[in-house]
């Protein structure tokens, strides 16, 4: 951990490295990770901190100088429930462009730490909807938010509670079947692009023709590995490439053989 003279110049270092980390071409982005106080989301420390494809641990004290780097930050241990990494939701907001006056809408808020992002991107002039289905994260999510009074918080369902003026929506919530409303996005004209092993359904043929239905409504599927290809997509890109390996390692199948790989060709392997 870096030593810094304050939080305040923790959370700017953060933001920088988060721009290499991407990379991030959008200063505003920077900008929104070096202004939010991400400590004001994640309870009184010391916390759980899980850094990509590594073990988790325990921050030694309550500085929140620990929680200014690319980590995972436990929210309730017991449910595997965590923060999210900061890296990754950067590289996202940076590919969709959000600008002042939009209107998004934020599915699975949690305590609301990348609904406040959200807010920072749409400016005074924008809305966010932070929808949390957990009474508890909502409530959090509510309290948190207040200072940006352009963020509205609802403790509700992500799949019937989604305002209809919305220019984006943001899910950050695991899903068990696919959504009808997907197919409504079709029908408003936006590109659709379901991860197929990030959903599930009641059964495996329910989960086949749900996603036939929005195959055949025009939606192009993708993996989960697809996915992470295609924000890495320059494999020759070295700045991003060992945090990408890390996430393959740590989430995929394909992480498996790159380990075992690394295994036995040692340093040939990477």
């Amino acid at each position: 951990m870096f030593e810094m003279k304050s939080v305040e110049d923790a959370r700017r270092a953060y933001a920088e490295r988060l721009r290499q980390l991407g990379p991030l071409n959008s200063d505003r982005v920077v900008t929104a990770f070096a202004t939010v106080p991400r400590e004001r989301f994640l309870g009184a420390g010391p916390w759980t901190i899980i850094p990509p494809g590594r073990t988790a641990r325990r921050t030694p004290d309550s500085d929140p100088c620990h929680l200014y780097d690319n980590v995972l930050v436990a929210l309730d241990e017991d449910r595997n429930i965590n923060n999210g990494e900061p890296r990754l939701w950067a590289v996202l907001f940076d590919q969709l462009q959000i600008g002042p006056g939009a209107s998004v809408a934020h599915v699975g808020s949690g305590t609301g730490y990348y609904s406040a992002i959200l807010a920072e991107l749409v400016g005074s002039s924008g809305k966010v909807t932070a929808i949390e289905v957990d009474p508890d994260f909502a409530l959090q999510t509510w309290e948190n938010l207040a200072p940006w009074p352009q963020a509205k918080t609802v403790a509700g369902n992500g799949l019937t509670d989604v305002p209809a003026d919305v220019d984006f929506i943001v899910v950050s919530a695991g899903l068990t079947f696919v959504p009808v409303v997907w197919l409504d996005a079709l029908r408003e004209g936006y590109e659709v692009f379901p991860v197929v092993d990030a959903v599930g359904g009641t059964s495996p043929e329910a989960h086949r023709a749900g996603l036939e239905r929005i195959v055949q409504a025009g939606a192009v599927p993708m993996t989960s590995v697809q996915f992470l290809c295609e924000l890495q997509r320059d494999w020759a890109r070295g700045e991003t490439y060992d945090g990408a390996m890390e996430i393959f390692k740590a989430h995929t199948s394909y992480g498996i053989g790159v380990r075992y790989a690394k295994q036995i060709l040692g340093g040939h392997a990477s």
